[in-house]
């Protein structure tokens, strides 16, 4: 079947790849080459065809009119500016616990469910949360069957990392199973759920916007201004999604840090994973580098960090890159 822009998402070989967030993109390149004398094996796998009997076609998550709490264009350019207080999205011990919902749970549809009521009253947090599952579900969606299939021929391809990539598409096939293209999960509602977080006081879903060069604001000093308040916050995934939407390497001068232009993402990102974003082996980064890049780590334990001073990072610039993440995480905050 064809969803929307699904035709964008195959490949000449007839292969359906879900689309790369910018992040996802770049720093999946800059793991690339830095790769130097290691080699980082880039493979490809599957999973058997799922045996799930078909579920009734649930339809609320993608096409669900959820109220808006819409703030004016002037509310929106105040709170920008620093003149308004960024509205608490819920109590404070409810942010941590759905985020790590969002990571261990293993029916996203379940977890989309519980998300709708808090989507529906207006709830930025609720927003964010909600795009992240439609992105993370998006593809297997469009078509479970053509999934299954692309799984399959890929694990009979052989290739060294077909495991590790079996692996990963496995956890996206059975976190994803009860959606059905009737859901209408795409990047266009994942913009349209980014949007509503980010306008309604979401720092996570505006920095992904600035990720995406869709700023809220156009003023000159806006991706700094946006980094400080995020800083202040302590919002850690606010703070990965910022990897290439800030002037990094002006950053990293500032901090009297110099690294090499082709680890600065990654320091970045490891930055953000010291600070609480969860970077283990079976979390939403891992499983998105080796789905959707064929970027995999062979050692099924190995997480974000370890992987890149394994296989991206020449041992000559460790201390280098180890240092720079030192100097962001005591400048903007987070878990030591």
């Amino acid at each position: 079947m064809q969803v929307g822009e699904d035709n964008a998402w195959r490949d000449v070989g007839g292969r359906r790849w879900r689309p790369r967030t910018v992040l996802l993109a770049a720093t999946g390149m800059l793991l690339a080459a830095g790769l130097l004398a290691h080699r980082l094996d880039r493979g490809v796998d599957g999973v058997g065809t799922s045996t799930a009997p078909p579920k009734p076609a649930p339809t609320t998550v993608a096409g669900d009119g959820a109220r808006r709490e819409a703030a004016t264009p002037r509310a929106v350019e105040d709170r920008l500016r620093g003149n308004a207080p960024v509205r608490e999205a819920n109590p404070a011990d409810a942010v941590p616990s759905r985020r790590r919902d969002f990571e261990t749970t293993g029916d996203l549809f379940e977890y989309s469910q519980r998300l709708l009521p808090a989507l529906r009253e207006g709830d930025p947090e609720a927003a964010w949360l909600m795009s992240r599952v439609v992105d993370y579900c998006a593809v297997y969606a469009a078509d479970p069957a053509a999934f299954a299939r692309d799984s399959a021929a890929l694990a009979g391809t052989g290739l060294p990392a077909s495991e590790a990539m079996n692996a990963a598409r496995a956890r996206v096939d059975a976190r994803c199973r009860r959606f059905t293209p009737a859901d209408g999960l795409s990047q266009v509602r994942v913009r349209q759920l980014r949007l509503e977080a980010a306008r309604g006081g979401s720092l996570a879903a505006e920095a992904e916007l600035l990720a995406r060069r869709e700023p809220l604001s156009t003023a000159s000093d806006y991706g700094n201004a946006l980094l400080e308040r995020i800083g202040s916050a302590g919002d850690a995934e606010a703070f990965g999604a910022m990897a290439t939407a800030v002037d990094v390497p002006g950053w990293l001068s500032m901090l009297d840090q110099d690294v090499a232009p082709q680890y600065h993402a990654i320091v970045w990102q490891l930055a953000a994973c010291r600070m609480g974003v969860d970077c283990g082996p079976q979390s939403t980064l891992m499983t998105s580098y080796c789905v959707n890049g064929g970027i995999c780590s062979r050692r099924a334990g190995q997480g974000f960090e370890e992987f890149v001073y394994d296989a991206a990072v020449p041992r000559q610039s460790t201390d280098l890159v180890r240092d720079a993440v030192v100097a962001l995480v005591d400048r903007f905050g987070g878990a030591p």
